[in-house]
């Protein structure tokens, strides 16, 4: 069972790795020229409406246009003043993530405001998945470490606790108690 978590975590460790190089090559190239690369989706049967994802200095930016008959309708709050109005709503639920909504707000007459998003758009640092990509990594590397360590120590024939020499009492260590295990 400890040897297939040992091998699940060093393919989890590897593609985290592959995943962190190729952020950070998306990042560099994201500078110079202000890489602009537009993925836009196919309008087809189910179509939502247009997107579009880009890479542009330093960060993964979408945008999002709804068709309109796929717009999201609601009442505007009370208050709302009449005619037509562009307001935006911003979202930052941690720093290097944030996201906006824009609203478009309309009213005709005597008849209640309506409100419906007109665009949403978000931008997502490279610092912040890189940083991430390099959790698994650092775990493997302590364990690697640790590992290490411990057979070192039992080659060497010393204490995996303490260190004490145990070549002249192999079965306990005379300094901490420890029985070592020898694999």
């Amino acid at each position: 069972m400890r040897r297939l978590l040992r091998i699940l975590l060093t393919a989890a460790t590897a593609l985290s790795l592959v995943l962190f190089l190729t952020l950070v090559v998306m990042c560099v190239r994201s500078y110079p020229r202000g890489g602009y690369a537009q993925r836009d989706r196919l309008e087809g049967r189910y179509s939502t409406g247009a997107y579009s994802v880009s890479s542009y200095l330093g960060g993964i930016r979408w945008e999002s246009v709804p068709d309109f008959p796929a717009k999201q309708r609601i009442t505007a709050p009370a208050g709302t003043a009449s005619g037509e109005s562009l307001s935006t709503q911003v979202y930052q639920p941690f720093p290097g993530i944030i996201w906006a909504e824009h609203w478009l707000t309309q009213s005709i007459g005597a008849s209640p405001p309506t409100m419906w998003v007109e665009r949403r758009d978000g931008r997502v640092d490279y610092w912040l998945p890189i940083t991430l990509t390099l959790i698994m990594p650092s775990i493997w590397l302590g364990l690697w470490f640790r590992r290490r360590r411990k057979w070192r120590q039992v080659r060497r024939g010393t204490c995996p606790t303490c260190g004490y020499d145990l070549r002249a009492t192999p079965e306990r260590c005379p300094e901490c108690g420890t029985i070592p295990e020898f694999e």
